[in-house]
């Protein structure tokens, strides 16, 4: 269970979320709707541990959440432009101390799971918009994150990579895996997503029950 319990953030003085709570259970998906502002980029941050806040906690199973328990993937995709594809996943791997074969096993399964595996050797700078955005989603998704955190990852997907993402989303539910999505496509929250929590002016204000 990741518990986040009356979390609290400002920039320059101005409150961003103002006490926000929420709870999420293994294997399941909550979509996070709003408008541009109302804190959505910002709660997933806060829970990548990018940003801290200046009150309240995160918890998953009852202790801290860890940094090395959390995937996240930005809005705003940042590889390294003259690596490789299959290079950039194994640096993040050695980055997260894997043994060698889990990495090159766990390459060769996300680049089959996202329709990547013909891009492996080609420099992420040289990648369409589509393929950078799945790229990015396989360095998240490498180390086998317990909370998965994705803001806008359809962005710049058609619609038969949005249907590879809505499976590899689907099995990370099964393997018990929390995720929460950041969208403002309500097709891809409502095709993906157990349920969706509204935000405005950084705090929950409507949540739609499971379905």
């Amino acid at each position: 269970m990741l518990d986040i319990q009356n979390i609290k953030v400002s920039y320059r003085r101005q409150p961003v979320l103002k006490g926000l709570n929420l709870s999420i259970r293994e294997g399941e998906c909550v979509g996070l709707a709003g408008t541009n502002g109302s804190g959505k980029t910002t709660l997933l941050r806060t829970i990548a541990g990018l940003i801290t806040p200046n009150d309240g906690q995160i918890l998953y199973d009852e202790r801290p959440l860890e940094l090395r328990e959390t995937g996240y993937l930005a809005e705003n995709v940042s590889l390294y432009p003259d690596l490789s594809v299959f290079r950039q996943l194994e640096l993040i791997g050695q980055l997260n101390r894997l043994p060698s074969k889990t990495i090159k096993k766990r390459i060769k399964v996300l680049a089959d799971q996202l329709g990547i595996r013909e891009q492996l050797n080609i420099k992420t700078g040289k990648l369409s918009k589509g393929n950078r955005q799945k790229a990015a989603l396989a360095c998240c998704l490498i180390k086998h994150p317990r909370v998965v955190l994705l803001d806008e990852p359809f962005s710049g997907l058609d619609r038969d990579n949005a249907d590879k993402l809505f499976q590899v989303i689907s099995r990370l539910k099964e393997s018990g895996r929390i995720i929460l999505i950041s969208s403002h496509r309500p097709g891809a929250l409502n095709s993906s997503c157990d349920r969706i929590v509204f935000l405005k002016d950084g705090l929950i204000r409507k949540a739609d029950g499971d379905r």
